[in-house]
Protein backbone atom coordinates (compact mmCIF):
# COMPACT_ATOMS: atom_id res chain seq x y z
CA UNK A 1 0.00 0.00 0.00
CA UNK A 2 1.37 3.63 -1.16
CA UNK A 3 0.48 6.65 1.32
CA UNK A 4 1.71 10.39 0.07
CA UNK A 5 1.18 13.19 2.68
CA UNK A 6 2.48 16.58 3.13
CA UNK A 7 5.57 17.22 4.90
CA UNK A 8 7.30 20.23 6.38
CA UNK A 9 11.25 20.22 7.06
CA UNK A 10 11.30 21.02 11.01
CA UNK A 11 14.41 23.18 10.53
CA UNK A 12 13.47 25.37 7.76
CA UNK A 13 9.84 24.60 7.19
CA UNK A 14 10.55 23.39 3.45
CA UNK A 15 7.11 21.93 1.80
CA UNK A 16 7.74 18.01 0.69
CA UNK A 17 5.39 15.43 -0.72
CA UNK A 18 6.16 12.76 1.09
CA UNK A 19 5.71 8.71 -0.23
CA UNK A 20 5.53 5.99 2.06
CA UNK A 21 6.05 2.43 0.58
CA UNK A 22 5.63 -0.72 2.13
CA UNK A 23 9.17 -2.44 1.34
CA UNK A 24 11.17 -5.79 2.58
CA UNK A 25 12.71 -4.18 5.93
CA UNK A 26 16.09 -6.46 4.31
CA UNK A 27 16.73 -3.82 1.74
CA UNK A 28 19.31 -1.21 3.06
CA UNK A 29 18.52 2.32 3.88
CA UNK A 30 20.15 5.13 2.69
CA UNK A 31 20.59 9.06 4.65
CA UNK A 32 18.17 11.34 2.98
CA UNK A 33 19.11 15.15 3.64
CA UNK A 34 16.64 18.31 3.25
CA UNK A 35 17.09 19.57 -0.05
CA UNK A 36 17.47 23.47 1.30
CA UNK A 37 19.24 23.52 4.46
CA UNK A 38 20.34 19.92 4.73
CA UNK A 39 18.40 18.67 7.71
CA UNK A 40 18.70 14.48 8.43
CA UNK A 41 14.96 13.12 7.40
CA UNK A 42 13.96 9.89 8.18
CA UNK A 43 14.68 7.05 5.48
CA UNK A 44 12.11 4.39 7.32
CA UNK A 45 9.12 3.78 8.95
CA UNK A 46 9.18 0.28 10.33
CA UNK A 47 8.66 -1.94 7.17
CA UNK A 48 7.88 1.35 5.05
CA UNK A 49 10.11 3.53 3.01
CA UNK A 50 10.21 7.05 2.58
CA UNK A 51 10.61 9.25 -0.28
CA UNK A 52 10.45 13.31 -0.36
CA UNK A 53 9.62 15.48 -3.22
CA UNK A 54 10.87 19.20 -2.98
CA UNK A 55 7.38 20.98 -3.72
CA UNK A 56 8.14 24.70 -2.11
CA UNK A 57 11.60 26.13 -0.14
CA UNK A 58 10.90 27.80 2.39
CA UNK A 59 11.37 31.66 2.87
CA UNK A 60 13.40 31.35 5.60
CA UNK A 61 16.21 29.59 6.66
CA UNK A 62 17.27 28.50 10.02
CA UNK A 63 14.54 31.47 12.07
CA UNK A 64 16.13 33.96 9.74
CA UNK A 65 14.13 35.69 6.79
CA UNK A 66 16.65 35.27 3.54
CA UNK A 67 14.50 37.89 1.78
CA UNK A 68 15.85 41.67 1.73
CA UNK A 69 13.78 43.82 4.01
CA UNK A 70 14.68 47.57 3.24
CA UNK A 71 12.80 50.64 4.84
CA UNK A 72 9.93 52.46 2.55
CA UNK A 73 12.09 55.10 0.32
CA UNK A 74 13.31 58.17 1.89
CA UNK A 75 12.96 56.82 5.39
CA UNK A 76 15.86 55.52 7.37
CA UNK A 77 16.19 52.98 10.51
CA UNK A 78 17.04 54.11 13.62
CA UNK A 79 20.30 52.54 15.06
CA UNK A 80 19.54 51.62 18.79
Amino acid sequence: MTEISDFMCPRCNSHYKRVRVHADPKLPSRVIHCRVCKERLASTDGEYVLKYSLVNKAEKHNGTDLRMNHPPKGERRSRG
